[in-house]
């Protein structure tokens, strides 16, 4: 390799590529490279040796996939899995029960979805380990097969590594008049002017005849409330409303509920910006999504001095924090509650208290605007930058740390099990939790099983609140 030519791409311990030019100009950019996640090589030869490859492939890959590894934000088919790493097999759980020829269908839309998101897919006749890379919100999660992890990393610092690697390998094609070259490097250059094309289809992720139903007469750009400038950093509360709001929800309920973002106001909440500021700087949230919410409620409850043995008044903390929280009444929507905050909008929160809705009873109300705390407190600076659909398609990690963290705000699990230690039977502990902490008996159910009590219960006591939670899975 010539030392002089090689190019170390994107900041530790992030993202990275280290490429070297085989020769000075050629029409298939030949050289070497490896690809590092976490400070750890997820890419190489054998013996952590670099790549020998034609290096033209992933140039066209990035030039051909551009838009979607900006924007796209949502997983296909109606799958939400935890992690990137979960994807198939979350698939094959759906297909289980499917016909054939629905399987068939969605096996090529889950292709082409992994197809525009594994960098790996860009090597033609070379196998290298899968190296997902998808964004969420403000931040990207990207999966290493040969870490078998993820890491999420902020959205800026990924783009940037990828568009220096796109112009890393344009420049190595440098003045060839090769026809394969001459076609990727336009693609390459081109690759902002296709992506506002697809902007407001890809961040939506409404289907073009959704959109034409929505947008009526206006201009999309005037519709969406699109800023000018840098399509790739762009996103506004409606169109996250939209893409979060799920594929189940009709154009009707859909319509309704971004003209009720676009009416909102934008608040000044300086009160939660510190609170949000506070937790960041005392508190890391590591681990899994449950344990996460965990903490940051046990953290929350001592911050605003509200004892363990206390219930807690979630909607009076949001007012006090200037948060707009509505009540709407949709029968056929399939939401409990939506929730928006950006820079022209919000912070709101929507609640669904038509009777098939959880917020229409008290608990499932407390139960809902926790959640939503947990989104304003945890997610705003991260995968939730600008709204959130409690029954939609926002993602299931941040959806397993913000229902942890709603249970164990409004009933600490210490709580829940210091109230069966008293020994008065199962089942009036459930009474006096629900009374007390003005919780369900199904989240009071899952306080217990989650917490250091439970395995102290007989037989027939642990039935009784696998009855009470609906149990269907392992424990959290």
């Amino acid at each position: 390799m010539a030392e002089g030519l090689r190019r170390m791409i994107g900041q530790a311990p992030g993202l990275q590529f280290e490429l070297s030019r085989k020769c000075a100009s050629d029409s298939e950019a030949w050289g070497y490279g490896r690809a590092f996640l976490d400070n750890e090589t997820v890419w190489s030869a054998e013996s952590d040796a670099p790549l020998k490859w034609a290096w033209i492939d992933l140039l066209e890959f990035l030039g051909r996939n551009w838009p979607w590894l900006c924007l796209e934000q949502q997983y296909p088919i109606n799958l939400n899995p935890v992690r990137l790493v979960d994807l198939h097999d979350e698939a094959e759980r759906r297909w289980a029960d499917m016909s054939d020829e629905r399987v068939e269908a969605e096996d090529e839309q889950l292709c082409r979805f992994v197809g525009r998101h594994d960098l790996a897919a860009a090597f033609k006749g070379m196998f290298v380990e899968s190296l997902m890379v998808l964004r969420q919100g403000a931040q990207y999660e990207i999966y290493s097969a040969r870490l078998e992890r993820s890491l999420w990393l902020p959205k800026a610092a990924v783009q940037e590594a990828l568009v220096e690697v796109g112009n890393t390998l344009a420049e190595w094609l440098g003045d060839t008049s090769d026809a394969r070259a001459d076609a990727a490097l336009a693609q390459w250059r081109d690759r902002e002017t296709r992506l506002r094309e697809r902007q407001v289809a890809i961040l939506s992720g409404l289907s073009v005849a959704t959109l034409r139903d929505l947008e009526g007469d206006q201009p999309s750009a005037a519709f969406w409330e699109l800023p000018a400038g840098d399509a790739s950093q762009s996103d506004t509360e409606l169109l996250a409303a939209a893409r979060m709001s799920g594929p189940a929800l009709g154009n009707a309920d859909r319509g309704y509920l971004l003209e009720m973002v676009r009416n909102a106001p934008h608040r000044t909440v300086s009160t939660l910006d510190d609170v949000c500021t506070a937790l960041r700087d005392s508190l890391a949230l590591v681990g899994p999504p449950h344990e996460q919410g965990y903490a940051a409620a046990n953290w929350l409850r001592t911050r605003l001095g509200v004892d363990t043995a206390s219930g807690m008044n979630v909607e009076a903390w949001l007012d006090d924090w200037n948060i707009d929280v509505r009540e709407i009444k949709r029968d056929q929507m399939p939401l409990d509650a939506v929730a928006a905050w950006g820079p022209h909008h919000g912070p709101m929160i929507l609640l669904n208290v038509a009777q098939r809705a959880r917020p229409s009873k008290p608990a499932g109300r407390a139960s809902t605007l926790a959640h939503e705390m947990a989104h304003l407190l945890l997610d705003r600076d991260g995968a939730l930058p600008m709204a959130e659909a409690l029954g939609g398609a926002t993602p299931a990690y941040v959806e397993k740390r913000a229902n942890a963290f709603a249970a164990e705000l409004l009933l600490p699990r210490s709580a829940a099990a210091g109230w069966l230690r008293k020994g008065e039977g199962v089942g009036r502990v459930l009474r006096q939790l629900r009374t007390r902490f003005k919780v369900s008996e199904e989240l009071a159910g899952w306080q217990i099983y989650n917490s250091s009590a439970f395995d102290t219960l007989d037989a027939d006591e642990q039935a009784l609140i696998l009855r009470k939670t609906r149990f269907r899975g392992d424990r959290a």
